[in-house]
């Protein structure tokens, strides 16, 4: 059984400057988003990310570990993202969709993915875990946008 996380959020703010924001490397670190390693890749980045393996940041002290792979669509106002270098999934593709709305932009992040039988974690967990995570993510993202 695979997982999937399906999250909108609106920033009150025009459709290119939330582009502009949630699309620009150098300030994903004031929004609080745990990249490390970055690097230009042929039509994107790449970059690790280490993040809490629990929805309340692991008491445990447990975190994930991965390399994402990001590329834009200015044009589509779409980013499609994959997690590389994990035994624990499968797979894992990520898209994000930027839509004008008559409150400003609609940030919208979409996730499929599927957990191995090893990862120690089922899909639902992850699923709640990943859900936990992009909301406040996205919600950093549209604080420092509208601040």
């Amino acid at each position: 059984m695979a997982g999937h996380v399906d999250i909108r959020m609106t920033v009150k703010a025009p459709l290119q400057a939330v582009w502009n924001a949630a699309n620009d490397p150098s300030g994903w670190a004031a929004a609080g988003h745990p990249v490390q390693d970055l690097e230009e890749i042929t039509d994107g980045i790449r970059f690790r990310v280490i993040a809490p393996a629990k929805p309340d940041g692991g008491a445990d002290g447990g975190v994930l570990s991965f390399v994402v792979e990001r590329y834009p669509d200015e044009e589509r106002k779409t980013v499609y993202s994959r997690r590389l270098g994990s035994a624990d999934f499968r797979y894992s593709h990520v898209w994000f969709a930027y839509a004008p709305t008559a409150e400003g932009t609609e940030m919208r992040c979409v996730v499929d993915f599927e957990m191995t039988a090893e990862a120690g974690q089922t899909d639902q967990c992850l699923a709640a875990i990943m859900e936990s995570q992009m909301r406040r993510n996205m919600a950093a993202t549209a604080r420092l946008i509208e601040g």
